[in-house]
């Protein structure tokens, strides 16, 4: 698929793999490289029993501390999606620099004590 980009030979060939079989793959990409992502963990970890989830650096933290990070990092994210994909989506770079300015508000508005956003952010 890489070489689509560079050489006209293989995108003919590419031409004939049906549509719903490159969304297949590109789904089964998507879908492996969520294992071992901090946040996909988080968001996995707001659905199950605190009591029988899987021990993870922040399973010390409070619920709701994990829970508020965990959404707003989702905000974040969804805003930075529908920004990039509306007519100002060369706003998306100003987005990721103001990141740590949402970062340092929770901080400085005691939403997230510092030591459990050092644990949290690491």
């Amino acid at each position: 698929i890489g070489a689509c980009a560079l050489f006209a030979m293989p995108r003919s060939l590419l031409a004939q793999v049906p549509l719903p079989v490159l969304s297949g793959v590109f789904l089964y990409l998507g879908m492996t490289s969520l294992a071992g992502l901090e946040l996909w963990d988080r968001v996995k970890g707001l659905f199950q029993d605190a009591t029988v989830a899987p021990k993870k650096r922040w399973s010390d933290l409070p619920r709701t501390t994990t829970t508020l990070f965990t959404l707003v990092q989702t905000a974040c994210i969804g805003t930075m999606m529908v920004v990039t994909q509306s007519k100002w989506g060369v706003l998306s770079p100003l987005l990721v620099a103001l990141l740590p300015l949402v970062r340092l508000l929770l901080v400085k508005t005691n939403l997230i004590k510092a030591g459990s956003m050092d644990i949290l952010d690491e």
